[in-house]
């Protein structure tokens, strides 16, 4: 996936949460980070595979910062 990613320049947020049993683990998603120079990634702890539903107030939160 990584190579996939190359020509991205934009900064990048990925929000997961960490007891997601869709995409578990959320491997595919941090060495996308890491391949990315301006990705960040966070790890929501207690949150399953939607946590802009779980935790709406901390997603927005991030993506407010993150856009700022």
């Amino acid at each position: 996936m990584p190579s996939l990613a190359a020509g991205l320049t934009m900064p990048l947020l990925m929000v997961q949460g960490e007891e997601d049993s869709v995409a578990p683990a959320a491997t595919n998603a941090e060495l996308l980070a890491a391949a990315l120079p301006h990705a960040r990634f966070v790890m929501l702890a207690g949150c399953g595979h939607l946590p802009e539903v779980e935790l709406p107030s901390c997603v927005n939160d991030l993506i407010a910062a993150h856009l700022s």
